[in-house]
């Protein structure tokens, strides 16, 4: 009979403990399940005299907590590989939208979404390519490759800063830009990587 308790005593300290880690101390990681929509806005802009293009990209995100302790992510970004041109596009963070038909007007700036414990989050954020002319001359490559090809797609990154001033790959996604306003909602072309 005391083998008996003894056994159920250590087995219930241990379930204690790793209920205790798991609900309290596991810090757990942010998790973006696959991307199901966005929405392309083509741009223009001047620099020194010189017409070039930019856009505006509207993507819905789901961020998912798998830890105990809270999150927050503090900055995000778009970087879309241009192998044509040898360069990425990075695209800033700008606004949260109510839906991914909102006019500008109707956005509000995008503030740090901060995660409970286990918690998730559905957003609806906009990121934007720089106004800056060597950027400008490679949106502009790929509207052109976008408008020869339609199923052309350039591998999107959507990344996060770390502590460490790093950027963290959060989940991978093509975009599909021909130089017109744009809203794909079928998953499997958007998720083809």
């Amino acid at each position: 009979m005391d083998n008996i308790a003894i056994g159920l005593s250590v087995f219930s300290t241990i379930v204690a403990l790793v209920s205790a880690y798991l609900s309290q101390f596991k810090k757990g990681k942010i998790l973006i399940p696959p991307i199901r929509a966005y929405r392309i806005e083509p741009l223009n802009f001047n620099e020194e005299g010189e017409s070039y293009r930019a856009f505006r990209l509207y993507l819905t995100l789901t961020f998912m907590n798998t830890g105990a302790l809270p999150k927050a992510l503090s900055d995000l970004r778009i970087r879309i590989r241009v192998p044509e041109e040898k360069k990425d596009v990075i695209c800033d963070w700008e606004n949260e939208c109510p839906s991914l038909s909102a006019r500008f007007e109707d956005m509000e700036f995008a503030v740090q979404p901060t995660l409970g414990a286990y918690e998730s989050k559905s957003c609806i954020y906009t990121f934007i390519s720089k106004y800056k002319a060597d950027t400008g001359k490679v949106v502009m490559k790929i509207e052109e490759l976008g408008d020869k090809d339609e199923n052309h797609g350039f591998t999107a990154l959507l990344e996060l800063r770390t502590k460490s001033n790093q950027w963290e790959i959060l989940q991978k996604f093509t975009v599909h830009h021909s130089g017109r306003q744009r809203q794909e909602r079928d998953f499997d072309k958007i998720n083809t990587i």
